[in-house]
């Protein structure tokens, strides 16, 4: 958004993009050979595994970015998240959160056990939140990466999602 003196008195005009209708920062990482990606709504795209797992459940992986203010926090982002997940489970349990350092960039990593009226069986959930300065300090990307699969295979999720951690690169 760029702002200039209009030509009408008292107004001023915005113009998109402008400062802050750069292109979001771009993230990537490693996933097994074999997993698929796809847009999805709502988010940039969702990357899943070559075959569904025994449950009929495709472990998965969502990602998206999100434009903020500058004065968001991380924490601040990641109560809202959990605050959302819990709205739309019938139960849920934080089993773990840890800070870690992406491409030189403090990270949010959670793990979370939940129960939905969608599933017939518990879900584990990994999630990894990063903000990213942008504009020039105008504004901040929200980059969110969830990985989801069903609880007794949690251990592929776990593997796949570590890597993950391990391999992003961002372009900022």
């Amino acid at each position: 958004m760029t702002q200039t003196t209009s030509m009408s008195s008292g107004h001023a005009r915005i113009s998109y993009p402008g400062e802050l209708g750069l292109p979001p920062v771009g993230v990537s990482f490693e996933v097994p050979e074999g997993w698929s990606t796809a847009p999805v709504p709502g988010a940039l795209a969702a990357t899943r595994e070559a075959e569904a797992g025994p449950n009929g459940f495709w472990a998965n992986i969502v990602t998206s970015i999100d434009r903020v203010g500058p004065a968001t926090s991380l924490d601040k982002i990641a109560r809202e998240l959990l605050s959302g997940a819990q709205a739309t489970a019938t139960s849920i349990t934080l089993d773990e959160e840890r800070i870690v350092e992406v491409s030189g960039v403090p990270a949010i990593v959670r793990e979370q056990t939940m129960t939905t009226e969608r599933a017939p069986f518990d879900l584990v959930q990994l999630s990894l939140v990063l903000l990213v300065d942008v504009g020039g300090g105008l504004g901040r990307d929200c980059v969110q990466i969830t990985g989801s699969i069903e609880a007794p295979r949690r251990d592929l999720l776990v593997t796949v999602f570590d890597h993950l951690v391990a391999t992003i690169s961002l372009d900022v």
